[in-house]
């Protein structure tokens, strides 16, 4: 699946696309804050894959890792 900044987006296993794997990707700054850009990622991989990631490096998208975000955004 495609994100909607228009890189592929990886993650939970049992599903196309979903898989833990490192994806390799470069990008451009597209603007956001990096709270903003985190959660959209973020949201974006939960909707195609149906999981929140819980381990840093367990999920890697465009270069960001969703688990280390999502694990800064519940210690605040």
């Amino acid at each position: 699946m495609l994100s909607a900044a228009g890189g592929r987006v990886g993650g939970g296993a049992g599903r196309p696309g979903c898989g833990g794997e490192r994806q390799r990707q470069t990008h451009e700054d597209d603007g956001r804050p990096p709270w903003q850009r985190g959660f959209h990622l973020t949201f974006v991989h939960v909707r195609s894959c149906g999981a929140l990631p819980v381990r840093a490096g367990e999920v890697l998208v465009l270069g960001e890792d969703l688990g280390t975000w999502t694990m800064a955004q519940r210690v605040g």
